[in-house]
């Protein structure tokens, strides 16, 4: 953890105290990215096969370091957390130039004119990445000559918002393995980009998440942003007794009583570990000009 300015394609330098993205399998050192997510969520797959396991997404102009291809497909590491998927080609583009902003609603369209009666195409959800060109009044104009509202739109650098509020805004959800968007959400998608909306780069799975977190005593009550940790499970406290997050027992983003997520934890031959917190340090460690 001795970098502290982010990369080319990095805005947020990853919380990663036991340098797990040099020994991870799941994961990948950091390389110059050459391409970038061209569609609203990419599966990120298991193996060059739509029928493999999705292992998680590439975010609109989220980029990536391409380190093998194979039939329409490029195995990737994802620059942000170093995550390791394949995606089809036809979700990608080639990388251009770092991104400045990001999305701070569940998703914005983007606009051929800048005006609301315009034709819009291809959304970018919340944590996709923009570049911007020029402001203006309601609309700003996009790198790629296109435009979006620009009260939906945040620099990359200024990453602020309440993770428990970010969470909250995906009640409802549905629970998508690997998802990471309004599209679809698991768990540890939605602890990710609950944080990342805050400043902070997390890990991508929920094993990852608590391994780079010190637990908080037995017995000592949770906090509102504490993480709720399970073998295989994460959520975000909004308070001392109820979590939110995304899980299979609804199928989708929920609140539930920590009492009653610990006990199906236990029908299910899991495990409850405890709270977790994530320490001030990790917040707010990002370049001061965006990349």
């Amino acid at each position: 953890m001795t970098e502290h300015t982010p990369p080319p394609g990095v805005t947020h330098i990853l919380w990663d105290p036991k340098g797990a993205r040099d020994s991870d399998r799941r994961l990948a050192p950091y390389e110059e990215p050459d391409v970038m997510g061209y569609v609203p969520a990419a599966a990120m797959m298991s193996e060059p096969d739509l029928a493999s396991t999705q292992v998680s997404s590439l975010l609109f102009g989220e980029s990536g370091h391409v380190m093998e291809e194979h039939e329409g497909y490029v195995r990737l590491a994802r620059s942000g957390d170093g995550y390791i998927g394949w995606v089809s080609k036809q979700a990608l583009s080639d990388y251009s130039e770092p991104a400045s902003h990001t999305i701070k609603c569940l998703m914005t369209n983007r606009y051929m004119a800048a005006k609301v009666s315009s034709i819009a195409i291809r959304p970018v959800p919340m944590g996709g990445r923009i570049r911007v060109l020029q402001q203006g009044d309601r609309f700003t104009q996009l790198s790629d000559k296109t435009f979006a509202p620009r009260v939906h739109l945040m620099p990359l650098t200024a990453c602020t918002m309440d993770p428990v509020s970010t969470a909250e805004l995906f009640l409802g959800v549905p629970y998508v393995w690997g998802g990471r968007s309004l599209f679809g959400i698991d768990c540890s998608g939605l602890v990710q980009i609950a944080f990342f909306m805050a400043g902070v780069q997390l890990h991508r799975d929920s094993d990852l998440i608590i391994d780079s977190l010190e637990k908080k005593p037995d017995g000592v009550k949770a906090e509102r942003g504490d993480i709720a940790a399970f073998k295989g499970h994460v959520g975000i406290m909004i308070d001392p007794e109820v979590m939110v997050h995304s899980n299979q027992t609804h199928m989708a983003t929920s609140y539930d009583h920590i009492d009653d997520v610990i006990a199906r934890s236990r029908d299910a031959d899991s495990e409850f570990y405890g709270f977790y917190r994530v320490p001030e340090a990790a917040y707010g460690r990002t370049s001061q000009t965006a990349s």
